[in-house]
C-alpha cells in the first residue's frame, strides 16, 4: 500500500480557552461523521473484513501519532487505532448493512483534562469498538 495523503487540521477550537467544551465535543463529533462517511466510501469499493474479524486492535490516544485520523485502509496498515477510528469504520460498516448509527462522542475530565471517547450509537443502544478490541 502506498502512503497515504496527509492531511492537517489545525483547530484553534482546541487551544485551551478558545471554545467551550460542548463546542469542542461537537467539533469531535462533526470530524467523526465526516471519517465515517469517507469509511463508508471505502467499504463499498473495496473487499474489507468487518472490523472485529481485521484482527485490529484498540490503542489509546498517546498524543502521539494516534491523534491523527485513521480511515480504514490506515487502520488496517497499522493494525490499530484509538476509539474515533475505531468508532467510525464500525459506524460506516453498519451502515453499509443498513443498521442506523452515528458517532456517539462522550466527554470527561482526568486530572483537569478534557478527554473524549467515541462509541456507535444505534437503535439498540451504544456499542463500544474500543472496549471490543481491547480498551481497559
Amino acid at each position: 500500500m502506498s502512503r497515504g495523503y496527509p492531511l492537517c487540521w489545525d483547530l484553534y477550537t482546541f487551544a485551551p480557552g478558545v471554545s467551550s467544551p460542548a463546542a469542542k465535543r461537537a467539533a469531535v463529533e462533526s470530524l467523526c461523521i465526516a471519517l465515517t462517511e469517507i469509511d463508508a466510501e471505502y467499504l463499498a469499493a473495496h473487499r474489507t473484513p468487518s472490523l472485529y474479524q481485521s484482527g485490529v486492535r484498540y490503542r489509546k490516544d498517546t498524543g502521539g501519532v494516534e491523534r491523527q485520523w485513521w480511515d480504514v485502509p490506515k487502520i488496517l496498515a497499522m493494525g490499530f487505532a484509538d476509539c474515533k477510528g475505531l468508532a467510525a469504520w464500525r459506524a460506516a460498516e453498519l451502515l453499509m448493512a443498513g443498521v442506523p448509527a452515528e458517532p456517539f462522542v462522550t466527554e470527561s475530565r482526568v486530572s483537569g483534562t478534557l478527554l473524549y471517547h467515541v462509541r456507535v450509537r444505534t437503535p439498540d443502544g451504544l456499542e463500544d469498538p474500543s472496549r471490543v478490541l481491547g480498551m481497559r
